[in-house]
């Protein structure tokens, strides 16, 4: 016991002995960002895995997209395609953990991949970049048009 505590490396928590932030923090992060409600989803790659949620009224919806593969993992486009949506102007962001560390350690933060807004209708479809051996967290969350008022002189 004394060898393995004393010289084997540990490397199961979420930060190091140096205080360094591990990329385990930020897949936790990503799981607290989804929905309430799991939501079906599949795909078509076997190395390629998916876990979709929704809130109770399917305006905000998130997936984690989880790309490994053994031997090898290959980096891939992935062609999202979203049903039964609540039509209207939504909010896309996605986040990424992979080898190029896509996190703030001072922060604590995820950094944002994308952000941009998009139209949707009952069904929609856009593609993410997922690099061999990464995990990425897509969200797709209600977004309310600024009102515009006329200014009072």
């Amino acid at each position: 016991m004394s060898f393995h505590w004393n010289q084997m490396p540990h490397r199961f928590g979420m930060f190091g002995v140096a205080e360094e932030v591990r990329p385990q923090y930020f897949v936790y992060q990503m799981i607290s960002r989804l929905g309430a409600n799991r939501v079906r989803a599949s795909s078509d790659a076997e190395d390629v895995r998916i876990v979709a949620s929704s809130d109770e009224h399917r305006e905000n919806v998130s997936l984690i997209i989880v790309n490994y593969g053994l031997p090898v993992s290959q980096e891939r486009i992935a062609t999202l395609r979203f049903s039964g949506l609540k039509p209207g102007s939504k909010r896309l962001s996605t986040y990424r953990v992979d080898r190029s560390a896509k996190w703030s350690g001072e922060q604590l933060a995820l950094l944002q991949i994308e952000n941009r807004e998009v139209e949707t209708e009952r069904d929609f479809s856009c593609q993410v970049y997922c690099p061999a051996d990464s995990i990425g967290l897509v969200m797709l969350e209600h977004h309310e048009e600024p009102t515009v008022r006329p200014m009072r002189h």
